[in-house]
C-alpha cells in the first residue's frame, strides 16, 4: 500500500512539473517524507526530477538559451557537492528541519509574490543552480 501512495505522490508531482516546468520537488518532498527517510526521498526526487527535466528539455529545446544555462549548470555542480556533503554528514532530524524551513520560505514567497521572474545574469544563474 505504501508503494501506491508513493506512486500517486510522484504522479501528482510529475503533473505539476509538466504543467509549470518546476515544482516536482516542492510537491513531492513533503509527502514522500511521510513514507520514506529524508535521504532516500531526496535521492529518489533527484533522479526522477532529472528524468523529467531531460524529457521536458527535449520537448522545449527550441526555446532554451544555452548560453544562459552554463551558469546554472556551474551553480548546480557546486550545489551537488554541498548537498552530498550535507546528506552524508547531517542527521535526519537536521535535514528535515532545513527542508521544512526552505519549503515554508519558498511557499510564503510564492504566495505573496504574484510575479515571479528571474532575469538571466551570471549571478542569478549561479545562484539558481546552487539553490536547486
Amino acid at each position: 500500500m505504501v508503494f501506491m501512495y508513493i506512486f500517486f505522490i510522484i504522479l501528482i508531482s510529475s503533473i505539476v512539473q509538466g504543467a509549470s516546468s518546476f515544482g516536482f520537488a516542492i510537491v513531492a518532498m513533503p509527502f514522500l517524507e511521510l513514507f520514506l527517510p529524508v535521504k532516500t526521498a531526496t535521492i529518489l526526487v533527484l533522479i526522477l526530477d532529472a528524468l523529467l527535466v531531460f524529457f521536458i528539455s527535449l520537448k522545449m529545446r527550441k526555446h532554451i538559451v544555452f548560453k544562459s544555462l552554463i551558469y546554472v549548470i556551474l551553480g548546480s555542480y557546486l550545489g551537488v557537492i554541498i548537498g552530498v556533503f550535507g546528506l552524508e554528514n547531517l542527521k535526519s532530524g537536521s535535514l528535515e528541519m532545513i527542508l521544512g524551513i526552505l519549503l515554508i520560505i519558498i511557499s510564503l514567497y510564492l504566495i505573496f509574490n504574484d510575479s515571479f521572474q528571474i532575469k538571466p545574469s551570471k549571478f542569478n544563474g549561479i545562484s539558481s543552480g546552487l539553490i536547486s
